[in-house]
């Protein structure tokens, strides 16, 4: 959500239940998901820039200005 917002798409976040899942796996999604969320605070407070950069597909900006 805040990447989206920092980049000015208006995005709405929604929780997702996994009532089927097992407890191992909730624990390493968790276990992934937590230091990747600090990685992106750490990321946005430097500025650091992305490992890649290309040029946008014309459809994703087509997509974007409708």
């Amino acid at each position: 959500m805040t990447l989206c917002r920092r980049l000015g798409i208006d995005a709405s976040g929604v929780a997702a239940r996994c009532d089927g899942c097992r407890t191992m796996t909730l624990a390493k999604n968790t276990a992934r998901e937590v230091p990747a969320a600090w990685k992106v605070a750490y990321d946005l407070v430097t500025a650091r820039p992305p490992a890649v950069s290309s040029a946008p597909a014309p459809a994703l900006q087509q997509a974007l200005d409708e």
